[in-house]
C-alpha cells in the first residue's frame, strides 16, 4: 500500500467515527442545519465513537411532497475549537426552492448511520434554504434588499394564558392574523411551536437574549444569580468563551434550526457609555465574531436599543419619540444619522427594534401609572375628556402615532437608505389576560393602521397643511414604496387620487396620474398641485390615494385635511369693548388680518369692566408688573382678561396678576437625543384645551387642536 493511500484510510477511520448507538434516538442529540441559498452544513452534537465501518447517508426531501433533492454518502468533519464535541456535515451546490416570507418552501434532512451493513440510527430535522445577510447600508433575503416590517410585543409570556399561548393552534392564529396586516417579522423568545409556524407561514422572526445577562452572570445591578463558570458583576462571564458557549449550545442554539429565525440580539439595553459600556463592548465584539464563525446564516444586534453600531451587523435604536417624546414628528431626525447615532463606529442596517409606544389597557383607555412616562403624553392627547370618551382618543392617538412614526421611516430612507426596520412596541389588542382562544384578543383600531402603514407597496402623502380655506391651492407630496412581497418592480400603474368629503364619501376633486415604473425597493415622490373648490362647506375632508395595476388597487392611503368655509372666519359681533395691550406687535397683526375691532390701551386706570383686555403674546412685560395691582382689581370686579402666549422670561410677570400660578416647561420637544430631556415640553403638535365648553372655544372642537398647518411651504 502506498503512504498516499495508507493516510487518507487513516483519515477514513478517523472521521467515520460511530456516532448513534442503537439505543439512542433523535431526542438525545440537536441536529442543526445552517442553510445558505444553495448548500446547507449540518451540525450534530454527539460524541465521537471511533470505528471503521461506519457510513453516513445524508438525503434532502421536499417537507411538502417528498420530493427529493440530494441524496448521497458523506464522511463527516470534526468541531473545532469549541466545537470539538460536535461534527459537522456539508452538501454544496444545490438548487433548492428557496424560502421566502411569500413562499416559505421546507425540507427535511435525514443522517443515516450504517456501521457494516447495520442500521443503527436516523436523525431528522426540517430546514429551508435561505440567505440572511448585511451588506454595507442594507439588509438582504436571498440576495434581494428587504425592509423588515416588525411587531415587538408578541405572545409567549405576554400574560396570555400559558396552555394556549404555547399552544401550536394559537400560535397559528396569532401569526396568521399578523400576515394578514402586513407584518413580516415578529420579535419572540424561544418557543419550538412559534418558530415552527412561522417556519410553515413564512414569518421572519427576531430573536434574543433581552436582558443583560449572559451565561447567568450577575447582573447590571450586581445581583448575584446562579453560579456558572467564571462570573463576574458586569453581567458577563470573565471567561468569553463561557458566555460563547451558552450562546451556542443554549438561547441561539435551540431555535438556531429554524429558518425564519434572521435576526438574534446578543443582549438588550446594556450600558451605552462609560467604563461599563467600554467592558460590555469588548464582550458582545469577542462574542459576535465567535458566533458569525459559527453560524453566518443571520445577522446578529449585540446590543438591542443602545448598540449604536459599535459592533454587530445592525445598528439598532429603542425610541418611543411620539410617546415619551409626545410627538411622532421627532422621526424626522431618523435622515440625519449624525443627530441619532453619535457613536456610530461603521456603515450598517439601523433599524428601531422598539418604538412607538402608547400603553393602553383593555378597555382602550391609557395606563396611568404614577410618577411614569405615560401621564404627560396622555394629558397631551385627551386630557381631562370625559371617561367614556377616553377610549376613543387615546384608539386615535395611537393610530395617528404609529401611522407617522412608521410612513416616515419608510419613505425618509430615500435620504438615509439604511434605515432598514421599524418594530412599534405598542399594544395591539384589547384582551390578554384570561381569553380561551385567538379571537377573544381584540384588535384595535391600531392594527387596521399597521395593515394601512405597512403595505408592501406603501402609498403615503406627505401633507403639511392639514387645515386650508375652501379655494385655497395645496401642494401634497405623494410617496411611493415599493417592497413588493414578491420583490418585483411596480409596473404599467397609475395614481388615482380625490378629495372626499368625510361623511357624505362625495368626491369633491379626482385625477390620475399615469406612473413611470418603480424598481423593488425603489422610491417615487412628486408634489401635487390641488386647487380645492371654492364651494365646500366646512368640514373634515379625506384626502385619497389608490394606486391601480391591472384593475387592481394594490395600494390605498389616506390624509385628514380640515377646510373651512367663508362663514368659518366670519368675526361674531362683540357685545364688549376689546382692550388690546401688545408690546411686541404680533397679535395686533393677527387682530387686524382677521379683522377683529380692538382699541390699543398704555394704561389700566380707569378700564371698564364691560370690556375684554387682551395681553397680547410675549407681552407681559414691565408695564404688567407696574399695573398688576390695577389689573387684579379689574378682574375682582367682573372684568375679562385673556392672555396670550408668554415665553419662560415672561411668565413671571403674568404670575403676579394670576390666582394660580403657571410655571412654563422650557424642554425642547424637537430634540432627538438620548436619554430625553426632562419631561413635559415645551412645545408640541396638539394643544389639550382643559375647559372645551368655555366660550373662548366656541366652533373649536379637540380634532381642530391637534396638527395646524404650517404656511412656510416646508417639507421633509
Amino acid at each position: 500500500m502506498s503512504l498516499k493511500k495508507l493516510s487518507v484510510l487513516i483519515t477514513l477511520v478517523f472521521l467515520n467515527c460511530s456516532v448513534f448507538s442503537q439505543s439512542e434516538n433523535k431526542s438525545e442529540f440537536r441536529i442543526t442545519p445552517f442553510t445558505g441559498m444553495n448548500y446547507v452544513r449540518l451540525e450534530v452534537d454527539a460524541d465521537y465513537r471511533i470505528s471503521s465501518k461506519s457510513v453516513f447517508k445524508i438525503s434532502i426531501k421536499s417537507a411538502e411532497n417528498g420530493t427529493l433533492l440530494w441524496t448521497g454518502k458523506i464522511i463527516p468533519t470534526k468541531g473545532g475549537n469549541l466545537h470539538k464535541e460536535k461534527i459537522i456535515f456539508k452538501v454544496g451546490n444545490l438548487n433548492p426552492i428557496l424560502w421566502t416570507p411569500a413562499n416559505p418552501y421546507l425540507y427535511k434532512i435525514s443522517v443515516e448511520q450504517f456501521v457494516g451493513k447495520k442500521h443503527t440510527n436516523v436523525l431528522t430535522e426540517r430546514l429551508g434554504f435561505r440567505s440572511f445577510e448585511k451588506n454595507g447600508e442594507h439588509l438582504f433575503l436571498n440576495g434581494k434588499r428587504i425592509f423588515l416590517k416588525g411587531i415587538a410585543i408578541n405572545p409567549p409570556g405576554r400574560g396570555i394564558p400559558s396552555k394556549l399561548e404555547r399552544s401550536r393552534s394559537f400560535a397559528m392564529d396569532y401569526v396568521s392574523y399578523m400576515k394578514s396586516i402586513n407584518v413580516n417579522i415578529i420579535r419572540i423568545p424561544n418557543e419550538e411551536a412559534w418558530f415552527d409556524v412561522c417556519d410553515e407561514l413564512g414569518m421572519m422572526t427576531f430573536g434574543g437574549n433581552y436582558g443583560s445577562r449572559v451565561a447567568n452572570a450577575k447582573n447590571d445591578f450586581g445581583k448575584k444569580t446562579e453560579k456558572v463558570g467564571d462570573e463576574t458583576d458586569n453581567g458577563f462571564p470573565n471567561d468569553y468563551n463561557v458566555g460563547v458557549d451558552w450562546y451556542e449550545n443554549q438561547k441561539l442554539g435551540e431555535i438556531a434550526h429554524h429558518p425564519s429565525l434572521m435576526v438574534y440580539a446578543l443582549t438588550n439595553e446594556t450600558p451605552f457609555e462609560g467604563e461599563r459600556a467600554e467592558k460590555w463592548e469588548a464582550f458582545l465584539d469577542y462574542a459576535y465574531h465567535k458566533l458569525k464563525e459559527w453560524d453566518e446564516t443571520r445577522v446578529y444586534i449585540a446590543n438591542a436599543g443602545y448598540g449604536y453600531g459599535k459592533t454587530g451587523d445592525i445598528c439598532d435604536l429603542h425610541r418611543y419619540w411620539g410617546w415619551y417624546y409626545a410627538s411622532p414628528f421627532t422621526y424626522l431626525h431618523i435622515k440625519d444619522n449624525s443627530k441619532i447615532i453619535p457613536f456610530k463606529k461603521a456603515i450598517q442596517p439601523i433599524t428601531f427594534t422598539e418604538s412607538v409606544g402608547n400603553y393602553t389597557g383593555p378597555d382602550g383607555r391609557y395606563n396611568l401609572t404614577p410618577d411614569h412616562k405615560n401621564p404627560s403624553s396622555q394629558l397631551a392627547w385627551s386630557g381631562h375628556e370625559r371617561q367614556d370618551l377616553q377610549s376613543t382618543l387615546a384608539d386615535s392617538h395611537q393610530s395617528f402615532t404609529l401611522k407617522t412614526a412608521t410612513e416616515l421611516f419608510r419613505r425618509l430612507r430615500v435620504i438615509n437608505p439604511e434605515l432598514s426596520g421599524i418594530f412599534p412596541f405598542t399594544i395591539l389588542f384589547y384582551n390578554w389576560n384570561g381569553i380561551e382562544k385567538f379571537s377573544d384578543m381584540n384588535p384595535k383600531p391600531v392594527a387596521d393602521q399597521i395593515k394601512t402603514s405597512f403595505q408592501p407597496i406603501l402609498l403615503s402623502w406627505e401633507c403639511w397643511t392639514p387645515n386650508i380655506y375652501a379655494g385655497a391651492e395645496i401642494n401634497p407630496v405623494v410617496h411611493i414604496i415599493n417592497d413588493d412581497t414578491h420583490f418585483e418592480d411596480l409596473k404599467d400603474a397609475q395614481l388615482v387620487y380625490q378629495i372626499l368629503d368625510e361623511k357624505t364619501k362625495t368626491i369633491c376633486i379626482s385625477d390620475t396620474l399615469q406612473l413611470d415604473t418603480i424598481p423593488y425597493y425603489g422610491t417615487f415622490e412628486k408634489k401635487i398641485k390641488i386647487s380645492v373648490p371654492e364651494k365646500l362647506n366646512s368640514g373634515i375632508y379625506n384626502l385619497v390615494g389608490k394606486i391601480i395595476q391591472n384593475d387592481k388597487i394594490v395600494s390605498e392611503n389616506e390624509s385628514s385635511i380640515y377646510i373651512a368655509d367663508a362663514e368659518f372666519v366670519k368675526i361674531p359681533l362683540v357685545s364688549k369693548e376689546i382692550l388690546l395691550y401688545d408690546s411686541k406687535g404680533a397679535t395686533k397683526i393677527a387682530f387686524n388680518k382677521l379683522q377683529i375691532p380692538y382699541k390699543e390701551i398704555s394704561s389700566f386706570k380707569n378700564v371698564s369692566t364691560n370690556s375684554v383686555v387682551v395681553i397680547g403674546e410675549n407681552s407681559a412685560d414691565s408695564f404688567i408688573i407696574e399695573n398688576a395691582s390695577s389689573i387684579k382689581e379689574y378682574v375682582s370686579k367682573g372684568g375679562a382678561l385673556l392672555s396670550m402666549r408668554q415665553n419662560e422670561k415672561l411668565m413671571p410677570n403674568l404670575n403676579l396678576i394670576l390666582k394660580d400660578k403657571i410655571k412654563n416647561s422650557i424642554m425642547d420637544l424637537d430634540n432627538p437625543a438620548y436619554p430625553p430631556p426632562v419631561r413635559p415640553s415645551r412645545n408640541g403638535y396638539y394643544v389639550n384645551p382643559e375647559r372645551l365648553g368655555h366660550s373662548i372655544f366656541k366652533d373649536i372642537n379637540r380634532r381642530d387642536l391637534r396638527v395646524w398647518s404650517d404656511y412656510t411651504s416646508w417639507n421633509e
